[in-house]
């Protein structure tokens, strides 16, 4: 194989995982990262995740010129805040009214005597003095026998009682309730409140009957009077608030635990004491605060208003229902739990993670965002997962799933009919519209929802790929590029299978080292070999050398092909191999033909190609035991 192209040799560790976005910039951790691109499209904040002490981290930021782990890094998600303290704060007046109209009136039979308003303050306790007495005349009567007396003529019936009447005022001359004090036979108009009202009127320094000349003409009648009235408001009105937190990325996360109070109409809710010890997490920009609507304590919750993250500073509801907002969009919209084995995308913008047997899904395109309920269990331990063009293959110990679903909560795992587990969470790799994993009877191929290891048994026996694996299981690794599968890992060297070529085609490099990363927007793969990145078969022309042996052609019964064709560029050293022993050897330059020496009848049959020339490129090399044969190749 063509050496690799060293990009770079100063990283200052061990390397286990890599990321670029551009081949020029590297992360780098020294242990298994699993690196992935945020799953949003065209994500303004550049963000990568990845997995750090079994959590899920992230950085603001896929560049990183001198490698290493990123400089600014945090954990994902968005936490839910643990305390909020919900307080009652006494209001002048209920929601939307701006004034209070007193009204005093006497009432008799339905009618109404000196009606006045009286000026008062707002508030639900108010002292009424210099109340209007009932108006009476006096006049002289004379009897029959000459006598004359002074009498009463009530303009004011004498039977009228005291009433006051108050309205509450919008700003637009509304009156949105009515309440009335005293014996008045009129009934609360309550319609407009929160929550109902009752008023307690009590007559004090009260004057009755009326003196004439030094006579009590009427003893038992409330002329005068000052009146004290309370205003007592029904506590009618339940509300339950929340709060969330909203991140510098403008990432929103779960709801705090409710806080439900009750409120008559003058009462307002403070709302406090939400926190923000957010540590190791995006700093937090502000808060949100939900409630329901009136007379509700149940689940849907309403937007109020985005204040500060500052907990010393309440905040005092006063929007009325009407001018709520959105309904509460992040309910279930944790971090994703600690203690995470791996992590990998989905096609449909889902982040996915591994914890024993469990998968746990983030939401589409809110990688922030993990309901814990959002899971499936496959029943054995979890060993490595790749996506691919329908969805996710897991493999378990036991065998691979299939998870398929356009969401979260609606995953669906269909377990394969491969009972083949994977060598450990690196020797998996997605290539086409597939993936491709390492086990230990050979690589198994998984198309759709379907796999198979027949492939891989074309190219070794058991005992061949015993021998390539031998105890290195836990250290192989899987790459894809143009059409390769390319298993490495072992330090015994690397292995690169043509899976677009009919029955495979089978070629050993150098050791490449013990991580890689696929970027697939230029078409590369980097691997990393001790502390350096190299970029695979980007070599130059002035580096390009290399010695590589076809498969061992297993031929059903002996035969002694007489002629080979080999196309290619520059000087190139061809060996053909018949049995155990070197049949032939000669170098080819541009296209030629070559007979070979006849004489003998051979089964096995393979190819070796060596150069060191600089241009050196081989397109094709072609057995055949005659040239009519070769023409129809």
């Amino acid at each position: 194989m063509p050496d690799d192209f060293q990009l770079q040799s100063t990283f200052s560790r061990y390397i286990k995982s890599l990321y670029t976005d551009d081949g020029l910039t590297f992360f780098t951790w020294g242990t298994k990262a699993y690196p992935q691109r945020s799953p949003i499209p065209n994500d303004k904040h550049d963000r990568v995740y990845f997995l750090s002490g079994g959590l899920v981290g992230v950085t603001a930021s896929s560049r990183q010129t001198n490698g290493g782990t990123p400089g600014q890094q945090y954990m994902a998600g968005v936490p839910q805040p643990k305390t909020l303290s919900v307080a009652k704060v006494d209001n002048a007046t209920p929601d939307d009214v701006v004034k209070y109209k007193h009204t005093f009136y006497w009432e008799a039979n339905g009618n109404k005597y000196q009606e006045t308003e009286i000026s008062q303050a707002s508030g639900d306790h108010f002292e009424y003095t210099s109340i209007p007495a009932k108006e009476y005349e006096t006049e002289d009567v004379t009897d029959g026998d000459g006598n004359t007396t002074t009498g009463i003529v009530w303009k004011t019936p004498a039977s009228a009682v005291p009433v006051v009447m108050i309205e509450g005022i919008e700003d637009n001359d509304v009156v949105k309730f009515t309440l009335y004090g005293g014996d008045s036979v009129h009934v609360n108009d309550t319609t407009g409140l929160r929550g109902g009202a009752t008023v307690k009127m009590e007559l004090k320094n009260k004057v009755f009957g009326v003196t004439v000349g030094g006579e009590t003409k009427e003893s038992e009648v409330l002329v005068d009077c000052d009146i004290t009235l309370d205003i007592n408001w029904s506590e009618e009105d339940t509300r339950a608030y929340v709060v969330t937190y909203v991140n510098l990325w403008g990432e929103e996360g779960p709801p705090s635990d409710p806080v439900i109070e009750r409120f008559t109409a003058t009462e307002r809710p403070q709302i406090s004491g939400w926190g923000t010890m957010t540590e190791n997490y995006r700093a937090i920009s502000a808060v949100r605060i939900y409630r329901t609507a009136t007379g509700t304590s149940g689940t849907q919750f309403f937007f109020v208003d985005e204040v500060g993250p500052d907990e010393n500073t309440p905040y005092v509801d006063e929007r009325p229902d009407y001018e709520l907002g959105e309904e509460l969009p992040s309910e279930g919209w944790y971090p994703p739990e600690g203690g995470q084995d791996i992590l990998e995308s989905m096609p449909n913008g889902i982040l996915v993670s591994s914890k024993g047997s469990t998968l746990n899904f983030s939401h589409a395109y809110l990688p922030h965002a993990w309901n814990p309920l959002d899971s499936i269990d496959l029943g054995r331990p979890i060993v490595a997962m790749k996506s691919h063009e329908s969805g996710l293959v897991a493999v378990t110990d036991s065998g691979p799933f299939l998870i398929s679903g356009v969401s979260p909560d609606a995953m669906t795992a269909t377990k394969m009919s491969v009972p083949h587990a994977a060598l450990n969470s690196y020797a998996i790799t997605r290539a086409g519209q597939g993936v491709i994993y390492a086990s230990h009877d050979g690589l198994v191929m998984v198309s759709g929802a379907t796999g198979s290891i027949q492939a891989s048994m074309k190219l070794w026996t058991r005992a061949d790929w015993d021998s390539l694996v031998g105890d290195q299981g836990a250290n192989i690794a899987l790459a894809a590029h143009d059409g390769k599968v390319i298993i490495f890992g072992d330090p015994g060297g690397a292995y690169v299978v043509d899976v677009d070529e009919a029955g495979g085609a089978l070629s050993r490099c150098d050791d490449l080292g013990q991580a890689a990363f696929v970027l697939p927007n230029t078409d590369r793969v980097y691997f990393a070999k001790s502390n350096i990145i190299s970029m695979f078969q980007g070599s130059t022309t002035e580096q390009r050398r290399f010695y590589w042996q076809s498969k061992l052609f297993k031929l059903s019964k002996p035969t002694n092909f007489s002629i080979i064709e080999v196309d290619c560029d520059g000087e190139v050293l061809v060996t053909v191999w018949a049995d155990e022993g070197s049949a032939y050897s000669f170098t080819a330059t541009g296209y030629t033909k070559q007979r070979l020496p006849s004489g003998f009848m051979a089964r096995d049959w393979s190819v070796t190609l060596n150069s060191q020339a600089d241009d050196a490129v081989v397109r094709s090399v072609t057995l055949a035991n005659s040239r009519r044969e070769l023409a129809n190749v």
